[in-house]
Order: C-alpha cells, then structure tokens, then sequence
C-alpha cells in the first residue's frame, strides 16, 4: 500500500510541473485519485470477501508464581460442537503429541514457533479446551474481538482437568474497522467509511 501511496504522489508531482493549465491540472489529478481509489478497493476486496476471523495462539514463557512450568498443551478444539484435532484447525508450528499439540521451551524441535493461529467463520461457536495441571503456564490469546492472556495453572497432578476457553463471537467486519477507526483517530472515520464496502462474516 505505501509503494501505491508513494507512486500517486509522483505522478501528482509530475502533473503539476508538466500542465501549467490549472483547468488541465484538476482534470488530471480527479482522474489520478479515481484510479487510486479503485486500486486500494481491489487491494483491499480479498481480505472482505473472505468469511472469517483469525484466532492466535502465543505461548508467554510465563508462569503463575505456583506453577512449575510454561508448557502449553492445546488438547481439542471444539466447533459447533463438533470436537476436532487441533492439528487439523490450527497451522504448524507447536509440537504435535498424542493428538495435542504442545508448546514448550526446552527440547524445543528446529521450526517451532510460539504462535499458532486457525481460521473461523463468523457464524461458528468455537471452545478451546487446554490442559490445566500445576505443569503449565500462560498464553496470550488474540480472537476477532479482542485478546487476553489466559493462565492455564491448576493445583493438581491429574492428566484430565481441562481448561474450556471460549472463543467470543467476533462483529462485522466493517464495524471492526470502524470502531478501531474511531477510537484511534475520530477525524478519519468518514475516509475510513469511503475505503471499505459492508461485508458480514
């Protein structure tokens, strides 16, 4: 977006030094931000026409001061109440074990990664359910509507307690984004508004 950006204003640029005619000039330039306008819509027309949110997953290297470890284990991932492997919704990048997958910071195989991150439709009922023992420690969690940091300690030894994480209905995505406009910088709303077309999820 920011070469787009850059390549507009040379050609605005341009235009002033080339058309002394003022007439010329505005011609040129209404016509030059036309196109500009049609290439951001189509940049930006995948990402509307593609239903869903994405879900992240990030191990902290943290614990709780009773834990006696950081280890993350994403045992199910339950989905309109349909439960499923986790490795077959989220990308690699943890380490697959027993039908989990599991992050950890020691013994850690070459190409794992602390994020991992899956694709829901806006309809879905997505619950996530991690293993809760006095072993694990902590993940940062982004959904479509927001993020927290979610601590996965219990104080017992068994291998069956489970933590059920529920992942919050996302809005919109166009009221996403209007929102995020509005709280960052109320005056760009209106051209926020003119670069993105309604699109439910």
């Amino acid at each position: 977006m920011n070469i787009l950006l850059n390549l507009f204003f040379v050609l605005a640029i341009f235009i002033l030094i080339r058309y002394s005619s003022m007439k010329q000039m505005l011609k040129r330039l209404l016509l030059l931000c036309g196109l500009l306008a049609l290439i951001v819509g189509a940049a930006a027309l995948p990402e509307f026409l593609t239903p869903g949110y994405v879900v992240k997953i990030q191990a902290c290297n943290e614990k709780n001061p009773a834990a006696e470890g950081t280890e993350i284990w994403l045992c199910e991932v339950v989905v309109n109440g349909v439960s499923h492997k986790p490795e077959e919704i989220f990308s690699p990048g943890w380490i697959c074990e027993r039908g989990f997958l599991i992050w950890r910071n020691y013994q850690r195989p070459e190409g794992m990664r602390d994020e991992i991150q899956a694709v829901f439709s806006g309809g879905e009922q997505v619950e996530l359910v991690f293993r809760a023992d006095k072993w694990r420690g902590k993940a940062y969690i982004e959904t479509g509507s927001g993020s927290e940091v979610v601590d996965f300690y219990l104080d017992t030894e068994s291998d069956g307690e489970r933590y059920r994480y529920s992942v919050p209905a996302a809005p919109p995505i166009l009221l996403r984004r209007l929102l995020s406009c509005m709280l960052c910088c109320p005056c760009s709303f209106s051209h926020s508004f003119a670069d993105y077309t309604v699109v439910y999820v």
